[in-house]
């Protein structure tokens, strides 16, 4: 079939080169030419030919067009369309797409053009069929709270727990997609975030890591989004535009939420993703976002960069719910302004999600700012390393980190690949990572934000299939990923903060596996001594001696007290000065009041 010769009606467009000398649409980037890279590409007289199936295309390059179709290197213009292809085949596929839209144009003609207030009314009816209702009291809800140790805070219109996906009424091809990814049941942060979701409610959610969290947000995303477009036609006006909006700060962890989404809407009408993350090719990205997408899912600057250069793209006027996972970083300086300037392009009232395993009272109050009425979930205590992971400290000198590295390697008891190991530097990472691979005869390979997207792309799915023993890792895979068969990890780099600490170790094991870390600590740690401590006195995990004799726990201590002592008299101040305001409010109200007596007699 690859031998044999096209219609001559399919030939009927032009490579990017003749084109540009026509003076068609090729003449805005006229330096374009033919690309001979695939098989078939020439015939016997190594002349070009047109390129008869996409598979025989390239893949674009930045800021080169993209296939209309298929989104490979668009080397030839459509004579009929003047759009960009990448060969005969997807040219017909094309011109057959182009015909059923003349078709469905009479039909499209008399879809009345919808306002903001249209969507928005009937948003709101559709949002009231997912408003979840549950079939026990609110004292068995507040039992079972307690039993599981959900906290949240103090609001009576608190939605109940979900026990069983079956309980609330969702959709078949959802539910079929939850069993097909292995989700039987929710987990417990799920049973409270999932009601909350449905109900339209802003909430903050703090869990331990691989607790389900990314669930929590996606199931009533997808619910939502098929209850308000499920039974419209892909042409109404109110496909057109995306509905759900979800920030992560990473671009592995965007992937893998993708990924997730895409598993569980599969099947499911007029419900389409886009990915927009940094060291991708935008081509592509702008390329999907032509295709009317319902949920977008990406990193603040790219979000930034396409709504700042291609608004036409990207139009955020009927996003209805946010997600900002991992918030407490990104409330943070790095970037709180890339998020406030996504956020204020959002219209008025949108619903919150708010997810991570550490949410200091910094992130509390800020979040507080930009949600309306929020409920705040926490599973166990808040900011606290998952308990299925079994920690092990020891006490090393920064000179001696290495050798007591491959003394673990050595031994079988401890070593447990596949292994990530984590650095703080980039350069770190590159050298552990050539000198174990010299060292030992272990798989190993390193990964940091130096390094292109598809080599990351690349490195990550080799690590995760078992292409290599060891992964040596600076701070861009701590947060959020769901590192399946990974059951160690190594902090050989203590984190700088016990919140990344807590996300680091939690990269081992998962909901229905036990995982161990190990982690080497001396004296440059010395500003978390006292932290690591109450925190492993709640988990009842043994410390070394270097750490709990340490005096800097004192000097802490101290520091703390006087912090403590400071706080207490400025409260003490604040107080005394507004009951003296509150006392000259009050004699001048008596005055007035006796003034007005007098004036009436």
């Amino acid at each position: 079939m690859a031998n044999s010769k096209p219609p001559s009606s399919l030939i009927a467009f032009l490579p990017r080169s003749i084109a540009a000398k026509k003076g068609t649409k090729a003449n805005v980037k006229p330096s374009l030419k033919k690309q001979p890279s695939c098989a078939k590409a020439s015939n016997e007289d190594g002349e070009n030919v047109v390129k008869t199936f996409s598979y025989q295309q390239r893949w674009p390059s930045n800021e080169e067009p993209v296939c209309i179709i298929c989104e490979r290197y668009g080397e030839y213009i459509c004579d009929e369309t003047d759009e960009d292809v990448c060969s005969l085949e997807c040219k017909q596929k094309h011109l057959t797409i182009n015909l059923k839209s003349k078709q469905t144009d009479k039909v499209v003609s008399k879809v009345p053009e919808e306002t903001q207030e249209d969507f928005q009314e009937y948003y709101n009816q559709c949002s009231e069929k997912c408003v979840f209702k549950s079939k026990i009291t609110k004292e068995q809800a507040q039992f079972f709270r307690e039993k599981l140790k959900i906290n949240i805070s103090m609001d009576k219109n608190v939605p109940s727990l979900l026990f069983n996906f079956t309980d609330f009424d969702f959709h078949p091809r959802l539910i079929s997609n939850l069993t097909e990814n292995n989700l039987m049941r929710p987990t417990v942060v799920q049973m409270q975030s999932i009601p909350v979701g449905l109900s339209h409610r802003d909430m903050l959610v703090s869990a331990a890591t691989t607790s389900g969290k990314t669930a929590s947000f996606l199931i009533p995303i997808i619910q939502k989004i098929h209850a308000c477009l499920g039974d419209l036609p892909a042409l109404h006006p109110f496909c057109k535009h995306p509905i759900a909006l979800i920030i992560a700060p990473t671009r592995e962890l965007c992937m893998q939420i993708e990924e997730q989404a895409k598993a569980l809407c599969l099947s499911m009408t007029n419900l389409k993703t886009a990915l927009l993350i940094g060291g991708a090719p935008l081509p592509q990205q702008l390329h999907r976002l032509r295709h009317k997408i319902q949920l977008v899912i990406g990193t603040p600057g790219r979000l930034n960069d396409i709504l700042s250069k291609h608004e036409e793209l990207l139009s955020l006027s009927q996003i209805k719910m946010v997600v900002l996972d991992e918030v407490d970083l990104m409330l943070q300086m790095g970037f709180q302004n890339q998020v406030q300037q996504i956020l204020e392009s959002l219209p008025s009232s949108p619903q919150y999600m708010m997810f991570s395993a550490t949410i200091p009272e910094a992130t509390e109050q800020l979040a507080s700012k930009i949600m309306n009425n929020a409920i705040a979930i926490s599973i166990g205590l808040s900011g606290s390393p998952n308990q299925s992971i079994e920690q092990l400290v020891l006490w090393v000198d920064e000179k001696s980190k290495k050798k007591k590295l491959f003394s673990i390697f050595d031994d079988g008891k401890h070593f447990l690949p596949p292994c990530l190991i984590f650095v703080d530097t980039k350069l770190g990472a590159d050298m552990l990572s050539e000198i174990i691979s010299q060292k030992y005869r272990l798989r190993c390979a390193s990964i940091h934000a130096d390094k292109s997207q598809d080599e990351r792309t690349n490195i990550l799915q080799s690590f995760l299939t078992g292409s290599y023993d060891i992964l040596v890792a600076t701070n861009v895979m701590g947060r959020g990923l769901d590192l399946i068969n990974v059951k160690q990890v190594i902090i050989f780099d203590m984190a700088q903060s016990l919140d990344e600490y807590v996300h680091q170790i939690g990269r081992a094991g998962s909901i229905h596996q036990r995982g161990f870390s190990i982690v080497f600590i001396n004296n440059s740690s010395k500003r978390l001594f006292l932290q690591l401590k109450e925190l492993f006195e709640i988990s009842k995990t043994k410390l070394p001696d270097e750490i709990l004799q340490s005096p800097y726990i004192r000097i802490q201590l101290d520091k703390r007290e006087k912090r403590e002592k400071l706080d207490s008299r400025d409260k003490l101040k604040k107080r005394e000065i507004k009951n003296e305001d509150d006392e000259n409010i009050d004699a001048q109200s008596l005055i007035e009041i006796l003034t007005k007596k007098r004036k009436r007699k």
